[in-house]
């Protein structure tokens, strides 16, 4: 290119700045209900955890106790601590900036990552920035809703984050061993510090990355002509890394994780067929069942991606039959992984490998992206390098300047015609909606707080040192609800009855009145997004969501016994255990806040014990219990003891855990509306002559046992450094109270 080194280096940098600016800024001001800025309510989920995590976590622990949600559980294990992106919520700003400003720090990881890895493959500057480019093009909100591809970034953008300390851990391990002993152990220091980020910052999506970015730290560790001493340092420091990984429980507390979730299926035994598999009619059985357009955004089956697939395809394919290509070996290596990849999605129709399919092939694919665009983009340099020679014979030279500075600025002005023509047409332009500020008016959502919102924030909400209030429960789903009878498909009750009622809610009240709407508030709730107490809120002819847990059926003698002191219903109640506190009225109907007569808050003695050994058995004593709410405990064994009352008993919600004040004349119970986990630890005894017990109750609530007079803390741990084998024992624990009688 002509001109200045200076001067060309300018060009780039805006080439790579204009876009991702823009995307930003689109982002920002596009509605987040579809796409955009932690977008729909998996990402209004994910902005709703740091910042929780943030107010009631205590940093770098790997097992935060959650008190908002579903009878107090875990937060999901994507900790902010060491992801600058999500430590933006911690600033004392308006919501809107922080997601601004969280999605720039995210783009500029990523773009300066992504520029950084190209180039140390081997790849131009010129096709480098092209290829960053095209990956936030297709990749980056708004323009992922044009070409609907990988929703990554609008519902998880801590992904963004995991990409970029992958890619700068690769960059470091290529350089690491071919400089002095110093270079080299700062590399090998830089590489363990980038493993432990993403490891805190999301511990399980950064399994989803590991096939991609293993396979490509393997071709120099698998490349003749290495020099010896910089594969020694690789393979040492790998080694070191996932030695100390294992070592401190790392393996274990994903086994756990993934053991306790509510999300995780049941998948069949490595290889489960047997010896049918070295059969020919039951691998010709698999590969007529499989249908290669079966998800259009799979390889080379969406009508919008098809040129950017087939591009990084045919530019993987040239450079891996050219010999004198830096990037001969790496194209070579993207094909064979093509190759893997597809196999692979043909072995998930059988789910032929167990286990190993809980990575499914779309994320596979997507996780090579970098790698397709890096390829797209080597084709586009060539054959722009054609054109210039082309352009630059005889009369046509005059054109060749003016056409080389263009090259660079083609994606941004791509981009600027699809927002003008494909994404400015379909969001909204008008001032009585969305919210302004210095940097224009954005269509983030935010709750309204209504009359029933502000009364549970001055009754039920909580925040780290409160005493526990009481729960919130959610109910539509009762045909005689005016609101039901308009979500409701079956006379089933099913989770998607709440899915389907975000919309007619957001329109007409404001509010979802459940889940994040509720918890930005600090109202915590029965409810959740993926736990396992979902079954005791449920019949068995009911429709529940593995992942949601809702209040299927409004059972007031067992929300009562779980802690829920308050009902949200579209379903007027005429009862004595109820009372009216705030009402709402729209066109589609109205919705109720009841306050629930007596519920459990930890506050009673337990004088009497039950058994039953499964969460079936427990709800039907919850059921039959005529006792006051809090005063009886079902147990998975048989129990004869006596319990004193119990005169004082306060529970206090902490950071990672939660308080119990108590006293009494002798030995007494006291049943806290907390899930149970063989993790809880007591922190702090008052007095060792309290005797402090901790047990399992009615399916998923914590007993507490103590002598005379107790004020001690508890924490829940597990996870690194340390075990996690207490968080098996919940999943086993989970199992056996799910067995059928």
């Amino acid at each position: 290119m002509p001109g200045s080194v200076g001067s060309r280096y300018w060009l780039y940098f805006c080439a790579v700045v204009l876009p991702c600016s823009l995307a930003v800024w689109q982002s920002w001001r596009f509605p987040n209900v579809l796409v955009g800025q932690y977008a729909n309510f998996d990402g209004q989920w994910a902005a709703w955890s740091l910042a929780s995590l943030l107010e009631w976590g205590v940093p770098f622990d790997l097992s935060p106790f959650n008190p908002l949600s579903g009878l107090g559980s875990q937060f999901q294990p994507g900790l902010p601590w060491l992801n600058p992106g999500a430590l933006m919520f911690a600033l004392p700003i308006a919501y809107d900036l922080q997601y601004f400003l969280s999605y720039a720090i995210y783009l500029v990881e990523l773009a300066v990552s992504l520029l950084i890895l190209f180039r140390v493959l081997g790849a131009g500057l010129l096709t480098s920035v092209l290829a960053v480019q095209l990956y936030a093009l297709v990749l980056f909100p708004p323009w992922s809703h044009y070409f609907s591809s990988l929703s990554w970034f609008s519902l998880t953008p801590a992904n963004a984050h995991l990409i970029a300390l992958y890619n700068f851990g690769l960059v470091i391990l290529l350089r690491l061993g071919t400089r002095g002993m110093c270079d080299s152990l700062i590399c090998a220091a830089a590489i363990a510090v980038f493993a432990i980020s993403a490891f805190y910052s999301a511990a399980v999506l950064l399994v989803t990355y590991a096939p991609f970015y293993g396979a490509l730290a393997a071709l120099p560790l698998l490349r003749r002509g290495e020099p010896a001493r910089a594969q020694r340092w690789r393979l040492a420091t790998l080694a070191v890394i996932a030695l100390t990984f294992w070592g401190a429980g790392a393996v274990e507390y994903l086994r756990a994780t993934g053991a306790v979730s509510a999300r995780a299926g049941v998948l069949p035994p490595f290889l489960w067929p047997g010896m049918d598999v070295l059969t020919f009619s039951f691998w010709r059985g698999m590969v007529g069942d499989y249908q290669f357009c079966g998800r259009p955004e799979l390889f080379f089956c969406h009508p919008r991606l098809l040129p950017f697939h087939l591009a990084g395809a045919a530019g993987a394919l040239i450079e891996a039959a050219d010999r004198s290509s830096h990037l001969r070996r790496i194209g070579i290596a993207f094909l064979s992984g093509l190759a893997l990849m597809l196999a692979y999605d043909i072995m998930t129709t059988r789910i032929l490998l167990g286990p190993l399919h809980v990575i499914s092939t779309p994320y596979l694919w997507w996780s090579s992206y970098p790698l397709l665009f890096l390829f797209a983009a080597t084709l586009a340099a060539r054959a722009g390098t054609i054109l210039m020679l082309w352009l630059a014979a005889g009369a046509r030279a005059r054109f060749a300047v003016p056409a080389t500075v263009l090259v660079p600025l083609l994606v941004p002005i791509y981009c600027f015609v699809l927002w003008k023509h494909e994404i400015k047409p379909y969001a909204p332009n008008r001032p009585e909606f969305g919210t302004r500020d210095f940097l224009g008016r954005h269509y983030l959502r935010a709750a309204r707080e209504g009359p029933i919102a502000r009364y549970l924030i001055e009754h039920a909400k909580v925040s780290p040192g409160a005493a526990f209030r009481g729960y919130t429960a959610t109910y539509f789903g009762d045909e005689r609800g005016r609101l039901s009878r308009q979500l409701q498909s079956t006379r089933a009750a099913s989770a998607e009855t709440y899915v389907r009622s975000r919309d007619v809610l957001d329109r007409e009240f404001g509010n979802y009145f459940q889940n994040m709407d509720l918890w930005n508030t600090g109202v915590p709730t029965v409810e959740e997004y993926g736990a396992f107490s979902a079954l005791a809120l449920a019949d068995p002819g009911d429709e529940p969501t593995h992942g949601l847990v809702t209040t299927l059926r409004p059972r007031l003698e067992v929300l009562q016994r779980l802690g829920a002191r308050f009902l949200i219903t579209d379903l007027e109640i005429s009862s004595a255990d109820v009372r009216l506190r705030a009402k709402e009225s729209a066109d589609a109907g109205d919705v109720y806040l009841y306050e629930l007569a007596a519920p459990n808050l930890g506050q009673r003695a337990v004088g009497r014990f039950v058994r039953a050994d499964t969460l079936a058995a427990a709800v039907r004593s919850i059921v039959d219990d005529r006792a006051p709410a809090g005063e009886t405990a079902a147990l998975g064994r048989d129990v004869a003891r006596d319990a004193a009352p119990v005169m004082r008993s306060e529970l206090v919600l902490e950071r990672d855990g939660f308080r119990l004040r108590a006293e009494s004349a002798g030995q007494s119970y006291v049943l806290l509306p907390i899930q149970f986990s063989n993790c809880w630890t007591l922190m702090e005894p008052a007095d060792s002559t309290a005797k402090v017990t901790l047990e399992r109750a009615n399916g998923i609530l914590t007993l507490v046992g103590f002598n005379g007079r107790i004020d001690a803390r508890f924490r829940v741990h597990f996870g690194p450094p340390g075990s996690s084998a207490c968080r098996l024992e919940d999943a086993r624990d989970h199992a056996k109270l799910a067995r059928s009688e």
